[in-house]
Parts: C-alpha cells; structure tokens; sequence
C-alpha cells in the first residue's frame, strides 16, 4: 500500500510551508543595518531629499490585487511575468487589506486568534493577499535593492517570475538584493502576504490583527562598490568636548577612498579621507560639542562619500547627537542628569487606515505630545517606522525602542515562558531583537532596548538582553516581565499601586524603577496623574514611566446618512475578541484629544510654581528640567476675584538652575487680597502673545473660601403658596416653582410661563460606569446602586415661610440599605429658590457611590451653559489640576465628549455658578454655597448607560442636567488602581446648599 502526499501550494517544496515553519525565519534576506539613504554625491546627500535622487524610486502607490482565505487557495501562476492581472482590483500600498473591505479586522488583547503550541499549528483561515506590480529600471549597472518597512505578518517575494525570498516580522524592515533577477526596462513584482505565520505567535499584542503591507516599499540603487553599514558612536565628554567614532563597512572598497565630513550649523567641524576597507574605525576628538537631549536636540550632520575613480561613487549622510547614557549611583543617566521620563506609550494609529505609516500623522503626533510637555516614547510594542526615530532626533525624544515581541496569551493557560523558555524559538527571539537593534543603533533618541512586552520570562530573553549588550554596548535593555532584574539593567512594573510604588522608591537598589505602563488612560481618565507624580519627584529611584497610551485602536465604519460607528472589538463579527480595550487612548481614534491630555500637560511640565507666599508677593518657582534653565520661561500673573481682575503682570524668570526651586517677586501687593485667585501662565520666553502656553498654576486666597451667604427666604405675603389641581405651588416675583405631593419632587420652575426647569428633578446617586470603574461597576451592582429608588416619607409646609421640607428615603431593590434625605426648599422674594439637602446613608453599604446630586430636565431652549468653575474642559476631582479656575462658556453639545463607549462624561468641578440661557440671554442660573459640579446633555442617563457606541446616542430636543455635590474619581482601574481614599466617594453623611436664580 502507497500512501500519496497531496502538496498544495507551498514554496520552496518544504515539507512545511515557510509561513508556518518555526525554522524558517528568512530566506535571501539581507542582513539589518542602520539605515540610510543612498545618492550620488554628497550635496545630494545632504540636502536629504531621496525623492530627488536617481537611486531611489517609491513603489508607494496602487498595486493589483487578489484577496484568498488561505495560501492555497491562491493563484499558481500569479507571480509569473505573463500572468494576466488585468482583472484583478487595486490595493494602495501601503494599506491593511481591511480597511479596503477584504477580510475582517480582529480585536484581542491577550487572547490569541489561533492554538497556541510549542511547535507552530498552521491555521485553516488564513487570509493571504497577492500583490502585483511593474517598475522600470535603467541600464545603468547600479545594484537594485528593495526594501519593505513592514508587511503583516509574513511574505514571499518574486521578481520577474523568479523568488527573492521570503521574510516575517511583521513591523521589522526586509530588504532583499533583486539585481540579479532584474533586468533594464520593466520589470514585474509579485508578492504573496500571509495574515498569520507562525511569527505570529510572537505577535500578540494588544491589537487589531490585520494584514497586508502596511508601511512603505522603495527601490535603492547602489552603485557595486558601496557602503554596507555605519555605526556611529558619539560621546559627550567632561571638558566639554566631544569623542566621535565611526563603524564603516564597504562592499567591494578597492581603489576606493572614504571622505566623511562632520558639519554642524554650515560649519565644518571635522574631515577625514583614507583608503576604503571592508571594515574600518574612525576617530575624532572635538574641542567642543553641545550635547543631545530631548530638552536640546542638537544634532550634527554626517556625510560619508565612498569615491570610486572607476566608476559610480556613493554619499550617504546621516544626523547625530552627543549624549552619553549611563547608570551609576541607581539612576539612569543622560550627560549625567537623572531623567524623569515623562513619557507615553507610543502607537502608531489610524482609525480609517490602521497602522499603515504616514509621516505628516507622525510628525502631527509628535508636535502634540511635544507641546503637552511629554519628553519621553516607548514604541509599543513594536518598532514604528524609520522617519518616526529620524524626528524624534529632530524634535528632541527619548526613545525606549521595543522589538516585535509578544506571546501574553501563554498566561490564559498558566504557562506564560512557553515560549521565552523553548529552545525551539530561542533564534526567532533573537532574530527581532538583532533587527530592532541594527536598525536604529544610530539615533541619539533612542536611549533604551526594550526586548518585547508581556511574554514571561526564560532563557531566549537572556539570551536577548546579552545580544543586545553585545551589539551596543553603549545602550540598557528593559524588559519588564525580567522582574528581579536578572538581566535587564532597570526594574520596571506596570500599574503599580501607589503605597507599593512608594515601598518601591525606597529601597535602595542599584539599579532605577521605571513604569513601563501607568496611568490607564481609557475613556474617561486617568484620574490620580498627579499623586503619581507626587511619588516620582518624591523619591529620585521612580524615574518616571509612560502612560498608555497615545491613541485609541478604533475604527471608523462610514454610516451614509447618518454618524459614523466608532468601532471596537466584536463589531466585526471578530470572535473571541477583547471588546472596547483597544480604546484606551490620550486622543481618540481620529487624534481628537481627549480632555486629559490638559491633567498630561500639567503633570508633566518642566516649570512648576511650587508655592505662592500672599504676604511678600512671591513666588516659588520650581525648575523642573534636567538641562535648561528656568530663565527660558516668562510668566504671566493675574489675581482675580470671581473673575474679576484686580491686578496682572509678566515677570522674566530669573536663571534657576534644573532641579532648584526660587522665590520669585510679582512685583504686587497681595497681602490684603481675599478672597482671590492668582492665575500664574508660563510661556516660552521668546515666544510672541502667541506663543503656546507650557503650563497653568494657580493658588487661592485664603485657600478656603467661605460658603456663600443667600438672600433670606420670603415671608408669608411677600411669596403666595398654594395647591391648584393636585400641585404645590410656590411663586413669587413672576416665578412659580411646582412640586408633585405623590412623589416629593419639584416638577417644573418658570419665569412668566417659560419653563426653565421643565420635568421632575431628584436626587440621583448613579452615573454611566466610565472604562475606569471596571472594579467599582460590580460592587454598584451587587449592592443595586442603579436601582436606587425614592420613597417619599413626609411632605410639608413650613409655617411663616413660603418654604417646603420633603423627607425621602432612596433604597436599592433587595439590599438593606438606604439613604434617607431632607430637601428644604425655600423661595425669596425676589423669584428665587433655595435648596438645602441633608442626606444621612445607613444600613450595610456599599464601599462607594459613583455620584451624589440632583437630576433632571431643563428648559426648551437653554443650550448655552456659562460657569465660574474649572475648565475649559472636563475634569473631575481627581483629573482637575490642569484644568484652572475661571469663568466659561460653551454650548450643550459642546460639553459632550464622543468617547468610543459612551460613559460619564463632561463634568466640571469646583463650579461656584453655572447658568444655563437661550438665545434671549434669559435663563436659570445656579450658585453653591460651597462648590458643585455640573454635566448637561442632549440625553437622558438612560440613554448614556444603555448605548454601546457614541452614533446611538439620540439628540434628544431636551436637555438633561446634572448638578452633583460629589462625584468618585476617575481612578485609571480599566488596568490600574481605583481612586485614591482622597478621591473616593465614600457614603457617608452629607449637605449641601444651592440657590436656584431666574435670569431675564
């Protein structure tokens, strides 16, 4: 009996296809380098403009298109030069198929979207794209190199009929030499991307899994005798000098000579020429250099020309910076100054074209972070593209550049080193490591090696960390899961609690502390930024972390007709999928920045008033920098009352040196001012009126306010008080306010017959669960906190006063507890109302409230709030530093914020008055007695907790307001840690006291 193998559509004849052959790495791929661009001379070279050189051509653009379900379900014949593609569609490269209808888009977090095995399992689906195109190359002898940014996840390569080769890695770089199956004239590409190989299985990040090739594609020309690699090495010294050293490699360098030049502002600082070798070390010593920093950026700019007086020569240039990285006495040092990483998790994202590279949204990115004072990017978790690390030399990053490396669905079943302790993966390990290293050695931004993310911890990531020691020695290795240290040179944890992170920053290793994650920054939040802040500055170990994350994973479905869908996992049909996780951005799936990115820019400032003496009119100002002084700054000052300006001025900032605090005159009488508020704006100081504002302080005079004194309530006569078909009305000055005796309750407040409260208001103690109170909701739940209901005990009439006392007790179905409530309310003569509420929760309770305040309509028509509060955007007790005291004013839609879940949103805390008007100017106005909060919105709460996307969520004609005495902080619990005990909202007794004002 003969047992006949059927093969099916593999190259190479393997007896595994190489997409799923856990040997099979590469195949005629070239060695990493640190890439540059090729020209022909060196003008060229520096001028930098790749575009403009005949040794390069962009294969961006349309390629023809055939979409499978598997590889074998492909086309035999497709990479063949006369194959016929004339029928087939067009993708843009780059792209994700996807997005352009091929496929489904696929959300998980940790869990993993095929069976997870040692030895790699191919999968049946397995969607796989052909990619055609044609290209033109002159007779002009150059080599023809082709380069590939990324393709997801793996590919095989043809030229004119014949295979290249074969790559995976997904966000890792694949060049192939192609000139000996090229040819003069045209010539025909065909590519085959496989969504899945068994690279894949180190792939599991927190993300879409998507396919195609999704980052750019060129040609480079080069002449035979060229220039391999560069390795760059440039070391500030302590005289002030500088130490350069060179790593040249030469492919083919005899009768060549190396020319390299070192030019900075036009100047040239340094020139060399020698005979060209395979391999060949230059130095130089410079008298004198100004060293990079994310805080001074100065870079120099290198240009290396391999002359050959036989034929084509070759220039390549490239920008570096001085800067030494080291850790002595604990810390992580740059040029000897312990960084604070003020840093952001790093994801390259769009949510029309996913993860495909565009350099105008990187460096938009980039500009953003870099004006809400964030000095620091971790690539999470992948490396991003080559022009991203070329700007962040530019613009002044540092960078902890993370390989391509994550298996966290290993810990679902308990064996989270499966794959870090395999031998049988050890190589492919190493193989992301090697390219990430090679490929960006010679950026100064880059300060740090991050191995890989969540993947457990064995013997491949020590092998990893010592070769990445090996081939640059200059840089530390990160890795967090490597808890203890082991090999890795900073210890690094992820969501740390404040008291363990506290515990952390005293002990005296050798060795820093950086959060590689903190601060989950999903949908409404984080709150708390500041008190981790608190703890960094407090203790010099905890040498700061990077939040996650910059931007939501979200993708945007067109709606014709109506709102788009802002889409998460599930939306797709994706199953199992990790739901709305993949929104948990500082800026929402479009870049639109979400409100806390005001709290990054105020936690994160270089310049800080420390403190504020009332009596001398001086303040101290904290540099907070590791290289510049304060005396880059202005500030400009003002003291206000309730808005009202009662002096301002604009003091240069004195030289403070980084780190040092000194108190700083205003130059102005505070000492009998109160109560005020003294605004302090910091700007560069160069900038003109419009330069962009670096940071806000504020401080109060005295700091506690005392509560607002209202009008006394009306007498008897000077307000009628009566009962008129089955209502209570109290009225007074053209004002009558309606109560409901079935349900103690106010049902309406008008103003000469125009409703400026419009339906029942009552105390409310529930809000929309934010991502953040991923560990509060089930409590709430299991004490039925959404399920308050109000029982009406006592309903009466305050003898002598046009007054009303209601008596109330709110009680979950079920539990046995409750909150019994007093609301007094009182009219003046003037039209006006007073309410004061006492409320007093007994019985087993449940550790938390999300809110405790008044809900209910307004008035058609009142689309305008105004407020003296906090602003101008969103904030919440804990998410409010940035956000200063002042005076508002915005419409109601305005104050919605599109969350990619709908949740809690729009409040403002610290509001002393609030008014809602219409066109007419005419309105309701709201004062405390001590502060409240305030949301207002086109939707009921209903409506916010049932909606599981921001597009259903109906306009409704009316306007439902919030006015809350508290609310429980944000936290950043979707990963992190709940509210502080400060922040939280525990039920305990409260009171508070508003008065309810008719304007117009």
């Amino acid at each position: 009996m003969f047992k006949k193998t059927i093969t099916t559509n593999y190259c190479w004849d393997q007896p595994k296809p190489d997409w799923c052959n856990g040997e099979i790495l590469e195949r005629g791929r070239l060695p990493p380098r640190g890439f540059v661009y090729a020209y022909e001379d060196a003008l060229s070279a520096r001028r930098g403009r790749p575009v403009e050189s005949g040794r390069y051509l962009s294969l961006n653009g349309l390629w023809s298109f055939a979409y499978a379900d598997c590889p074998a379900e492909t086309d035999p014949h497709f990479m063949d030069e006369d194959f016929d593609d004339r029928s087939w569609d067009k993708m843009a490269v780059p792209s994700e198929w996807e997005f352009s209808g091929y496929g489904r888009p696929h959300y998980t977090d940790s869990l993993s979207v095929f069976p997870v095995a040692e030895v790699p399992i191919p999968p049946e689906y397995n969607p796989t794209g052909s990619y055609r195109r044609r290209f033109t190359l002159p007779g002009d002898g150059l080599l023809t190199c082709i380069r590939f940014e990324g393709v997801e996840s793996g590919f095989h390569l043809w030229v004119n009929g014949r295979l290249a080769g074969y790559s995976q890695g997904s966000r890792l770089v694949s060049e192939f030499d192609i000139t000996s199956l090229t040819r003069p004239g045209e010539n025909v590409l065909a590519v085959r991307v496989y969504k899945f190989t068994d690279g894949s299985y180190l792939e599991n990040q927190d993300m879409w899994w998507l396919g195609g090739i999704m980052r750019d594609v060129c040609l480079i020309r080069r002449p035979v005798s060229h220039i391999g690699d560069i390795r760059v090495k440039a070391l500030p010294l302590e005289d002030g000098g500088g130490q350069l050293e060179l790593g040249i490699d030469c492919v083919r360098p005899r009768g060549c000579r190396l020319r390299t030049e070192l030019v900075r502002d036009g100047r040239v600082l340094w020139q060399a020429e020698a005979e060209a070798a395979e391999t060949q070390i230059l130095n130089t010593r410079l008298a004198e250099v100004s060293p990079w920093s994310a805080e001074i950026p100065d870079l120099y700019e290198l240009t290396v020309l391999l002359d050959n007086p036989e034929g084509p020569g070759e220039a390549v240039s490239l920008r570096t910076g001085f800067r030494r990285i080291e850790i002595t006495g604990g810390l992580l040092r740059i040029n000897g100054a312990a960084l604070k990483f003020r840093g952001v998790n790093y994801h390259l994202w769009s949510d029309t074209r996913g993860r495909g590279a565009d350099p105008d949204q990187i460096r938009k990115d980039l500009e953003i972070l870099k004006g809400h004072n964030v000095n620091a990017l971790r690539t999470s978790h992948y490396p991003q593209p080559a022009v991203f690390y070329s700007l962040c030399d530019e613009m002044g990053f540092y960078v902890m550049s993370e390989a391509d490396l994550e298996c966290c669905m290993c810990q679902l079943f308990g064996e989270p080193n499966l794959f870090a302790a395999s031998p049988l993966w050890e190589e492919a390990f190493l193989d992301r490591v090697r390219r990430t290293v090679l490929s960006e050695i010679n950026h100064p931004s880059v300060i740090m090696w991050s191995l890989g993310n969540e993947s457990g911890y064995g013997r491949n990531f020590a092998a990893a960390a010592e070769l990445a020691h090996r081939l640059d020695p200059t840089r530390p290795v990160h890795y967090e899961e490597d808890r203890d240290a082991r090999t890795a040179d900073v210890y690094s944890s992820m969501y740390t609690g404040y008291e363990k992170l506290r515990e952390l920053g005293k002990q005296g290793l050798s060795k820093p502390h950086i959060l590689c994650e903190y601060a989950h920054t999903m949908g409404n939040g984080p709150g708390g930024l500041e008190d981790y802040w608190d703890l960094f500055w407090a203790y010099p170990r905890l040498q700061g972390g990077f939040l996650w994350e910059w931007r939501d994973h979200t993708i945007r479905r067109r709606n014709p007709g109506t709102r788009d869908r802002i889409c998460y996992g599930g939306d797709f049909g994706d199953m199992p999928n990790n739901r709305d996780f993949c929104a948990d951005g500082l800026t929402l799936g479009d870049g639109t920045l979400s409100p806390a990115m005001a709290q990054v820019k105020h936690a994160f400032s270089p310049i800080r008033a420390a403190a504020l003496d009332q009596e001398t009119g001086r303040v101290q100002i904290w540099n907070r920098n590791d290289f510049r002084s304060a005396g880059i700054y202005r500030m400009d000052w003002e003291c206000a009352a309730e808005g009202k300006i009662l002096e301002r001025g604009r003091t240069a900032l004195p030289v403070i040196k980084p780190g040092e605090k000194k108190w700083v005159p205003l130059g102005a009488d505070l000492a009998g001012l109160r109560p005020a508020v003294v605004t302090l704006r910091f700007f560069p100081g160069e900038g003109g009126p419009e330069a962009e504002e670096i940071d806000v302080c504020q401080f109060f005079l005295p700091e506690n306010e005392a509560p607002r004194n209202f009008p006394s309530p009306a007498k008897t006569g000077e307000a009628v008080l009566e009962e008129r078909e089955g209502a209570l009305l109290l009225s007074a000055a053209g004002a009558v306010l309606r109560f409901s005796p079935a349900h103690g309750t106010v049902e309406a407040y008008c103003l000469k017959g125009k409703p400026l409260l419009a339906g029942r208001m009552d105390l409310c103690f529930y809000r929309a669960p934010i991502q953040n109170d991923r560990r509060q909701s089930p409590v709430w739940e299991e004490f039925m906190v959404p399920y308050i209901q109000p029982c009406l005990l006592e309903m009466e009439i305050e003898e002598g006063f046009a007054g009303v006392r209601i008596k109330k007790r709110y009680t979950p179905y079920t539990m046995n507890w409750y909150i019994d409530a007093e609301l007094v309310y009182r009219m003046a003569p003037d039209g006006s109302f007073t309410l004061r509420v006492r409320g007093e929760p007994q019985g087993r309770l449940p550790p938390t409230l999300p809110r405790i305040g008044l809900y209910g309509p307004l008035g058609a028509g009142l689309e305008r709030a105004a407020w003296y509060g906090r602003g101008p955007g969103e904030c919440y007790r804990d998410s409010k530093e940035g956000s200063p005291l002042g005076r508002y004013e915005t419409t109601v839609d305005a104050l919605h914020f599109p969350y990619a879940v709908p949740q809690e949103n729009g409040n403002r805390t610290d509001v002393r008055w609030v008014s809602f008007t219409g066109e007419d100017g005419g309105g309701l106005l709201v004062e405390a007695g001590d502060t409240l909060n305030f949301t207002a919105h086109h939707y009921t709460l209903d409506d916010l907790i049932q909606a599981g996307h921001d597009d259903e969520l109906p306009r409704r004609e009316g306007v439902w307001i919030h006015l809350d005495y508290a609310h429980h902080g944000l936290g950043s619990a979707g990963w992190g840690p709940d509210a502080l005990p400060k922040d939280s909202l525990e039920p305990r007794p409260f009171t508070f006291r508003w008065r309810f004002s008719p304007r117009g």
